[in-house]
């Protein structure tokens, strides 16, 4: 018991020291504001929907949010924080249910997969507190997805 207290005061006053300081005593910290735009581009000639679940259990929910895309337009998600970095995106939910009218594609965020990794955009602009990336939809992305008529089945 001891030494969980050694440990746990120790990890403290580590995370104490290495906080962020103001320059000179007596100035607020400051955090900036971390602003992330994910542009998604539909280069397709069908309307691309994005059913968003929260929940893994999706088949018994209704969708918490729905984009719709049409062709050869795009939609945009803006997230900010004060402090923290740059937020992932769709990090609110736990699935992304994708289709084009004919075919559907399921992203997991358990598996990092598709939508929810950063690196399968194109990063448009970087600045210190601000970035864009871009996400471009093609014919290619639902090469593997199942006809929309096996889901409602």
């Amino acid at each position: 018991m001891k030494r969980f207290f050694t440990i746990l005061i120790l990890s403290g006053l580590i995370v104490g020291t290495t906080s962020q300081c103001s320059e000179k005593p007596g100035e607020p910290i400051i955090d900036p504001l971390y602003t992330v735009e994910y542009v998604f581009q539909n280069n397709t000639n069908k309307e691309i929907t994005i059913r968003c679940y929260d929940d893994i259990a999706y088949n018994y929910y209704s969708p918490q949010e729905i984009i719709s895309i049409a062709a050869d337009e795009e939609h945009t998600e803006w997230y900010s924080y004060i402090g923290g970095g740059f937020a992932k995106p769709f990090f609110q939910y736990a699935i992304l249910h994708v289709e084009n009218g004919e075919y559907s594609v399921i992203n997991r965020e358990q598996y990092t997969e598709g939508l929810f990794v950063p690196y399968n955009y194109t990063l448009k602009t970087d600045r210190k507190a601000y970035r864009e990336y871009v996400f471009t939809f093609n014919d290619d992305f639902f090469i593997d997805g199942e006809p929309v008529e096996d889901l409602l089945k």
